[in-house]
This record gives structure tokens, sequence and C-alpha cells, in this order.
């Protein structure tokens, strides 16, 4: 029986010991033919015109090239990706096309997971310390990858603005209470309405402030200890000396 052969088109120059291993990999009754890296298209196409089997880092090769290869079975693509491929050109000569999905998996998820700790554990920030001179100074509490202006919160506890959402609340509440005991002498129907008066004063003097207060907390790390916002709200990356 005739040995068949199969021609590997290398992305790139491959260290020698790695085309032994291929050769010591390849079944029984092949034949491998690896070009090297600087194979033209015309080079590849005459390689493959005496193959059965194209594999490697395929290029875009002309529609001849396919038409010509009368011998050619099967071409394998080691990458996930065949954008490069003639694939209507393989098509008109009837010859099939195999991708390797998935080949890139294992890769992806480690750099995802990668970058995921890059940006929780402020890598970016942390060297432009070290590569500055500044190792031993950490970082300000309010860095915060990509935006370097919002700071990180926590989903265990409540975040400031809805600290400050209850406080509004409570103080409103608070000051239907004042008003209500302090116009007891008054028709229910007139206390009620100045309570409600007092509590949207008092809301909406909150909101009002709300916003300049959040910048200030921004700003300053989560204000001074006795804010009665509790500090342990904020989930910022500790100052270290």
């Amino acid at each position: 029986m005739a040995q068949e052969t199969i021609v590997f088109t290398p992305g790139g120059d491959l260290p020698p010991d790695i085309l032994d291993l291929a050769q010591q990999m390849k079944p029984a009754g092949f034949t491998l033919h690896a070009l090297p890296s600087s194979a033209s298209a015309a080079e590849i196409a005459a390689a493959m015109r005496e193959a059965e089997y194209l594999t490697g880092f395929v290029r875009f090769l002309p529609d001849e090239a396919y038409t010509q290869a009368t011998r050619l079975k099967l071409v394998q693509v080691l990458s996930a990706g065949y954008d490069r491929v003639n694939i209507a050109g393989a098509r008109q000569a009837r010859v099939p096309i195999c991708s390797n999905g998935g080949a890139n998996s294992v890769a992806v998820a480690e750099h995802t997971l990668m970058l995921i700790l890059a940006v929780y554990k402020k890598l970016t920030a942390f060297h432009q310390n070290v590569a500055g001179g500044r190792w031993h100074q950490g970082i300000p509490r309010t860095v915060d990858e990509g935006s370097m202006t919002r700071p990180p919160r926590t989903r265990r506890a409540l975040s400031p603005r809805q600290w400050l959402r209850v406080l509004t609340i409570n103080l409103a509440v608070a000051a239907t209470v004042v008003a209500v005991l302090a116009l007891g002498g008054r028709s229910t129907v007139s206390t009620v309405v100045i309570a409600l008066v007092y509590a949207n004063v008092i809301g909406l003097g909150a909101a009002l402030l709300l916003p300049p207060l959040l910048r200030w907390l921004d700003e300053h790390g989560g204000g001074p200890r006795w804010l009665v916002v509790p500090r342990r709200c904020w989930a910022w990356q500790p100052w270290v000396p």
C-alpha cells in the first residue's frame, strides 16, 4: 500500500525538537512533509499537488491551488478560526476543510481569570507605582481600575447612597413625629398636613444636598469618623503606608 503524504505549513519557525516529535507521532503509512515558514503560496500549491492532506496554519491560497491538487482529500486547520482560508476555492474543488474548534479554550479561560484578578487586585495601579519608584507608597483608597475615580463598593453591605437614603427617611419620619407631638392641640387634618409639609421640606433638602455630599465623601475617602454613615459600608482598597 502506497504511503500518503501530509503537508504541514507552520505559522512560524518551529524548534527542531518539535519537528522531530511530529515525525515520531505521525501514523504509520504516512509521510510528513514540513514546509518552511517562509514558503510562498506557489510553493505550498506545488506541495499540495503531491499530497493527500494539508495541515497547519493555512494561509489564503488561490482557487487553482485546490483545483490542481487532485489527490488532496482534506485540509485540517490547526487554529479555531478559518477566516484566512479560501473556503470558496476549496468548495469548488470539493475539498473539505476542518477547523480546530476549542484549540485555545484553556488559554482563553486562563487569560480571562488573569484579567479578573488583575482588575480586582489593581495590578495596573501597583505596577505604575513600582515602575515609578513608589512601591512603598501604596495607592489611594479611591483608586479604581478603569475610571480611577469611583471607588468600588461591596454588595455585602449597603452603599453610602443607600445609607443616606435611609437616613433621609428616618429624618423625615422623625420630623413627622415631632410635628404631630408639637401640634397635638390642633385638628387631625391640620396636624397631618403640617407633618407632611415638614417631611417633604426635609426630603427636598436632603435630595438637594445628597449629590454634593456624595462627591465630598468620594473625594475624602469616606468622610470623618464622626459621620453617621457607617464606614464599614465602603469596600475600598486599604491604603498601605
